[in-house]
């Protein structure tokens, strides 16, 4: 089932459809870049990036009869046809619906129109169910917010730790690097950092919410996931050395290069028919131009070559 605009549900279909609204499609995750304060981009993925804030400056698109519109749409699509609801009302203590007539009543209030998306993704995600979705329409549905980073957890001596798995092709500093400790996050601490990340996902149960706020702090697919608050984070690390260090890196907002976007918009529909993860499989889609630019580039050739 699905409402386009910004929201889409995906429980079984409906015969019928709330009136269309203003659009949301599928989104194609895009190539992040490192962060200006540290990284050495290459040209061509740097040339595509740009910061948090620039982004969002020149992202404000819909009026106000268009937010209510799709706020109305969305009050439909829940109301009529998320046959889930009174499960999910009991098992999350939540009332989606009540929190969309109360946004629609104080809409002149919410100001800009990532806040606008913020809200309502923060409706749609407190039901914890990864097939009904708020999709959001231009420019949020083709880029990622992200940092130069992964983060990966492990567990030694039933001691977990958080560190850097790897980061982006062309970034470069002298101490951060794959295999350093990460402590602080904004200066919380790792763990309370991940659980405070976590509750802003879908997951059904805490395990899944953990492992997706884990992908959350460094990858922001903005079809589906807020921009991020802050425009940069400071994070605490204990270097190879054992050296207790900070730094801080910027959010970058970036597309996919064209080279894959038809690829990616193939598997966004089929992630949608398959009433599969789209964040994550968004976010993975991601990674792989980020981390991993001469398999990209091998795609790209092979490509072109069979056309």
């Amino acid at each position: 089932m699905s409402l386009e605009a910004s929201v889409v549900s995906k429980k079984k279909p409906a015969r019928k459809k709330a009136a269309t609204s203003p659009k949301t499609q599928k989104r194609k995750p895009s190539r992040p870049k490192a962060s200006r304060a540290h990284a050495a981009p290459s040209a061509a993925v740097s040339a595509r990036a740009s910061a948090l804030d620039t982004f969002l400056a020149g992202a404000n698109a819909l009026n106000d009869v268009e937010r209510l519109l799709i706020i109305e749409q969305a009050i439909v699509l829940i109301e009529s046809f998320y046959v889930h609801l009174p499960l999910k009302r009991a098992m999350h203590a939540v009332d989606p619906l009540q929190r969309l007539r109360l946004l629609k009543k104080r809409l002149a209030d919410v100001g800009s129109d990532a806040r606008f998306h913020a809200e309502m993704t923060s409706i749609f995600t407190s039901v914890r169910d990864l097939h009904t979705n708020y999709l959001l329409p231009a420019p949020f549905n083709g880029v990622v917010a992200h940092l130069p980073f992964r983060v990966e957890e492990c567990t030694d001596n039933r001691r977990r730790s958080y560190i850097v798995g790897g980061v982006d092709a062309g970034f470069q500093h002298a101490t951060f690097k794959a295999g350093v400790e990460l402590l602080y996050w904004n200066g919380i601490p790792i763990d309370r950092a991940v659980d405070i990340a976590a509750d802003r996902h879908a997951g059904s149960n805490q395990a899944a919410r953990h492992s997706r706020g884990i992908a959350g702090l460094t990858d922001r697919p903005l079809i589906i996931a807020p921009p991020p608050d802050d425009e940069w984070v400071i994070i605490g690390y204990k270097a190879l050395s054992g050296a207790a260090l900070e730094i801080r890196l910027e959010w970058q907002v970036t597309g996919l290069p064209p080279s894959t976007a038809n690829a990616d918009a193939d598997t966004s529909a089929a992630t949608f028919a398959l009433g599969l993860d789209l964040e994550t499989e968004m976010i993975q889609q991601a990674r792989r131009v980020r981390f991993a630019p001469r398999i990209e580039a091998a795609k790209t050739m092979i490509a072109a070559a069979a056309t």
